[in-house]
C-alpha cells in the first residue's frame, strides 16, 4: 500500500511540474510572443503597480522574484515558492508590452511575460521537488459535493473587498494602533478548473502550500469565499472549502518549488 502511495505521489507531482512548466494550464504556449515588449531596470522608485488592459501590459517597480511568479502563477506572491539568486529580490524592474490582439486573454499575456523574461533577463529555471511544511486538500468523507462539469479548462476569476478585521485575530503583544485595520475578503469563480489548480490558487492566499490530495480527476465549477487569517491560517482555509465537501491537513510534502537556475541582472535590448 506504501509502494502504491509512494509511485501515485510521484506520478502526481510529475503531472503538476509539466502543467506549471506550461505556464498555463491546457496547452503549449513557448511560441507565443509580444508583438512589442521591453523590460528596463526600473528607475522611478514610484509605488508598484500593475495593468493589463486591451492586449497592453504595464508593471512598474516589480522585482525579478514577484515577476517570475506573476508570470508563472498569476500573483507576485504565493502559489509555489521561488528560489535562486540574490538578484531576484534585489533588482526592480519595469514591463511595457503589447499583443498582437487586444482580445489577448490574461493567461496568453502570463506566457508571453515568461517567454519575455526568458529571451531579455536569459531567464532559466527548473521544478524539483523540497520537503516544506504545506497543507494536504482532502475530501471531508461524504460530504465532498463537487461534480464534474463539462467543457474545456477554464480559470478562477478573483475579486477582493476590505472587511474589519476581528479583535481575536489581532496579534497579541502589539497594540492594536500599529496593526491593520482592514483585511481582504476573497471571492473565487471558478469555472471548469482541477483539483490541483485549486490548490494551486488557495496557496496564492496561504502562508504556506496547498497541496492537492483529493484523489478527484476530472474539472469542477464551483465559488469560494475566503478570507486570511495570520493567526490561525489552516483554520481559515478549512473554513473556505468546507462549503466545498473537502477540508485542509497540516502536513509535510515534496512540493514542486521553482529554482531559478541563472538570470542577468541587466535586461538585454532587442
Amino acid at each position: 500500500m506504501l509502494r502504491t502511495f509512494l509511485r501515485r505521489q510521484r506520478w502526481v507531482t510529475r503531472i503538476t511540474m509539466f502543467l506549471l512548466a506550461q505556464g498555463i494550464f491546457g496547452h503549449d504556449t513557448s511560441s507565443l510572443r509580444f508583438d512589442v515588449g521591453e523590460i528596463k531596470i526600473d528607475s522611478s522608485n514610484s509605488v508598484p503597480d500593475y495593468e493589463f488592459v486591451d492586449g497592453r501590459l504595464r508593471i512598474i517597480n516589480i522585482d525579478l522574484k514577484g515577476l517570475i511568479q506573476l508570470a508563472m502563477f498569476g500573483t507576485v506572491r504565493g502559489a509555489r515558492p521561488v528560489f535562486g539568486p540574490a538578484v531576484l529580490d534585489t533588482v526592480r524592474v519595469d514591463v511595457i508590452a503589447k499583443a498582437e490582439s487586444p482580445a489577448t486573454s490574461i493567461p496568453d499575456a502570463r506566457a508571453m511575460l515568461l517567454n519575455l523574461l526568458k529571451d531579455r533577463m536569459q531567464l532559466k529555471f527548473h521544478f524539483e521537488n523540497r520537503e516544506m511544511p504545506a497543507y494536504a486538500l482532502i475530501r471531508n468523507g461524504a460530504n465532498f459535493e463537487m461534480p464534474e462539469s463539462q467543457g474545456p479548462p477554464g480559470q478562477c476569476d478573483a475579486s477582493s473587498t476590505l472587511v474589519q478585521v476581528p479583535k481575536e485575530d489581532l496579534i497579541a503583544g502589539v497594540p492594536e494602533l500599529l496593526q491593520a485595520k482592514n483585511r481582504p475578503h476573497y471571492k473565487l469563480d471558478c469555472r471548469n478548473v482541477s483539483m490541483a489548480e485549486l490548490a494551486i490558487r488557495l496557496s496564492m492566499y496561504s502562508d504556506q502550500p496547498v497541496v492537492d490530495q483529493t484523489d478527484s480527476a476530472g474539472l469542477r465549477t464551483f465559488m469560494l469565499d475566503f478570507e486570511p487569517s495570520k493567526n490561525s491560517p489552516d483554520a481559515a482555509l478549512g473554513r473556505a472549502v468546507s462549503g466545498l465537501g473537502l477540508k485542509v491537513r497540516p502536513s509535510r510534502f515534496p512540493v514542486p518549488v521553482l529554482v531559478v537556475d541563472s538570470v542577468a541582472a541587466k535586461p538585454t535590448v532587442e
